[in-house]
Formats: structure tokens, C-alpha cells, sequence
């Protein structure tokens, strides 16, 4: 997973000129005077996040008796269990993915996005102390295959952290756009009164 997020982060820049572009679309206010590093990072960190977590349940998808297999590793669930599980996570994560590229209610999402990874973590770190050594992780199913290792929660922890920065940066957008908007006003209701008198 760590080598496709690198990959993904070098593409973010230009996927961010497309969001520039599309904001439209994906309902991202970005006003003329907001082009700082807040909302460079805002739209960075909702790429990147929507396209791992959309990217994941797209290679679970393209093999998802292959997926269902990699649950099988697991030896954590019952065999009628598995394909309903492969589906309901595959079809969450593809939801939850376009959910944070679309933009609307975007902290809620990044939340949702936040505990879907810090489980993810919290499974990873049980399935290493249960001793299991596995070929694939199932974090893209099949189509992209990363072994269990020491390091794989971490991997995950990693994307806990950027959703808690994604569900806190909208916050500080907003409170930076409302006094933008309140100095406007000021401005404005001083330019009508005109010069004081002495």
C-alpha cells in the first residue's frame, strides 16, 4: 500500500489542477483570495485519500473471488460469511471513496474515512500478534498484492492521520473565509460613510 500511496501523492498535484478546473462539480468553494496553503492542502489530502480508498475497492473488485480467498487467510470468519463481507466492503469503500472526491459534507466523510482506516489498523496489528504470515494483505485484492509485515498498520496509521487533518482543515477554511467576508464588510460600510469629519 505504501508504494501505490507514494505513487498517488506524485500524481496529486496534477490531479489537483483537474479539481481546480472541475470545482464546479465537485462542489469546492475556492475563492479568488483563498488560493493559499490551506486550501492547497484541503484539496490535496481529499484527493489523495478518496483515490486510495476508491482505488482500493476497485482492485478488490476486479477479482472478488480472489478477495474472498484473502479473507479466507484470515481464518476470522465463517465460510458463509465471506462473500457477503467481500462485497459489503468493496461496495463501502467504493461509496466512501466517491464521497470524498464528490466534496459535499466533506469533514463528515473524511470522519467515516478516519475509523474505516484506524479498524483497518487495529485488525492489521491483532493479525501480526496472532502470528499469521501472509502473501497479501487484501488491502487491493488481488490486482495489487502486499505482503502482512511489521510495518503494514503503520501504513494505515499513516491515512488515520491525514482524514483527521481533512476532518479539521474545513473548519479552519471556513472560520479564514467568514473573516474575509466580515473585513469586506467592514470595508465596505467605512468607504460608504465616507471620510470622518473633525
Amino acid at each position: 500500500m505504501l508504494r501505490l500511496s507514494v505513487r498517488l501523492l506524485v500524481g496529486t498535484y496534477k490531479l489537483k489542477v483537474f479539481a481546480y478546473t472541475c470545482r464546479g462539480f465537485l462542489f469546492l468553494p475556492v475563492p479568488p483570495t483563498m488560493h493559499g496553503m490551506p486550501t492547497a492542502l484541503r484539496l490535496a489530502l481529499q484527493i489523495f485519500v478518496g483515490v486510495v480508498i476508491f482505488g482500493s475497492a476497485l482492485g478488490k473488485s476486479l477479482d472478488l473471488p480472489g478477495f474472498v480467498e484473502v479473507l479466507r487467510t484470515y481464518q476470522a470468519f465463517p465460510d458463509l460469511a465471506l462473500w457477503p463481507l467481500a462485497l459489503a466492503v468493496t461496495g463501502f469503500e467504493f461509496v466512501l471513496g466517491a464521497w470524498l472526491l464528490s466534496g459535499w459534507r466533506l469533514r463528515t466523510s473524511a470522519l467515516v474515512a478516519l475509523w474505516l482506516n484506524a479498524g483497518y489498523t487495529l485488525w492489521m496489528a491483532v493479525s501480526l500478534a496472532r502470528g499469521l504470515e501472509l502473501t497479501n494483505c487484501g488491502c487491493f485484492g488481488v490486482f495489487f498484492p502486499q505482503p502482512l509485515r511489521w510495518y503494514s498498520p503503520l501504513e494505515d496509521l499513516v491515512l488515520v492521520g491525514m482524514c483527521y487533518a481533512l476532518s479539521r482543515e474545513p473548519a479552519l477554511f471556513m472560520a479564514v473565509r467568514r473573516e474575509i467576508v466580515e473585513s469586506r464588510g467592514e470595508t465596505g460600510k467605512h468607504s460608504r460613510e465616507g471620510p470622518r469629519r473633525t
